[in-house]
Order: C-alpha cells, then sequence, then structure tokens
C-alpha cells in the first residue's frame, strides 16, 4: 500500500462567500492527500509553523487586497511549497503582489474553480508519484 504523505494546506477567509464555495469544491480531492483547512491567517500560521507538518501544497485565497498583505506577511514559512494563488481582482498591483508569492499557478476569483481544482489535482498526483 502506498503510503500517502502529500499534504496540503488550504486557507480561505471565514465568512467570505466565494472562500466558503472554494473550499466546498476542493476538499472533493481529500482522498488523494492530507488537507488541512485554515479561515483565518492565524490558524494559517501556527500549521505551518509546526515541524511535523512539512506541507507540500498551499492553496491561498486572497479575499481582498487586505487578506493580500496578510498571506504575503507569512510568506517566509512558505519557503519550499508549491503556490496555488487565487487573487482578489486583476489589477496591476495586485497581480504584482501575488507574484512575490512566486506561486506554481495563479487565478483570480472571476476565472472557473474548476481550473484551480486541475491544477491541484495535478499537482497532487505528481507529489504522490515521488513517494
Amino acid at each position: 500500500m502506498m503510503k500517502n504523505e502529500t499534504k496540503v494546506i488550504i486557507y480561505a477567509k471565514e465568512g467570505d462567500q466565494f472562500g466558503d464555495l472554494f473550499k466546498e469544491i476542493i476538499t472533493g480531492l481529500a482522498l488523494k492527500a492530507n488537507m488541512e483547512i485554515c479561515g483565518v491567517i492565524s490558524d494559517l500560521v501556527s500549521r505551518l509553523h509546526m515541524p511535523q507538518r512539512k506541507f507540500n501544497i498551499a492553496v491561498l485565497l486572497a479575499a481582498d487586497r487586505k487578506d493580500l498583505e496578510k498571506i504575503l506577511a507569512v510568506r517566509p514559512l512558505l519557503d519550499n511549497v508549491r503556490i496555488i494563488l487565487v487573487l482578489p481582482d486583476r489589477e496591476i498591483d495586485t497581480v504584482r503582489m501575488g507574484h512575490s508569492l512566486h506561486p506554481r499557478y495563479l487565478s483570480f476569483k472571476d476565472s472557473p474553480i474548476d481550473d484551480v481544482k486541475s491544477v491541484l489535482a495535478r499537482m497532487i498526483e505528481v507529489e504522490n508519484s515521488k513517494k
């Protein structure tokens, strides 16, 4: 039996309507990876600090510009983590801020969620094949 060690952390701000839908759709992949979901930045920070929880992939949904700034503040904790980032808008400054996280995949709240789900499924598949 293959040991499944791919760990995915998902951050989507609690109370954000899109974030709640996003979490529901993305967690459909839970059978293929160990997933943890955070709804507040402090939970994300505390989970990333735990040495026994080395996350391979992070899916980060910024509800708005302020939320994106909070995500950027934890950038050092995301070293060696493959990031999927969903931005709140397509403004040049927002996109520039998002790129500073060096995401493997960048999407927007107004883009199809299925694209993010497909990219995440592929990333999980690649990680699992390394085990």
